[in-house]
């Protein structure tokens, strides 16, 4: 797990691959951006609506 701080809040990266996705949104994820712009990760938020990037490799 890979880990750095903002000023402006903490924020934590985890890399899944494509699978990790069901696990996502069987835990209440919500897809918020699967753009073409950026093909290695896509954009969820978790129950209460703040964003995170699951990471494919």
């Amino acid at each position: 797990m890979t880990t750095w701080t903002m000023r402006s809040r903490p924020q934590h990266s985890l890399h899944f691959g494509e699978e990790g996705r069901i696990t996502m949104i069987d835990a209440g994820g919500r897809l918020l951006d699967d753009s073409d712009e950026h093909p290695s990760f896509r954009v969820y938020a978790d129950l209460i609506g703040r964003p995170f990037c699951l990471v494919l490799e």
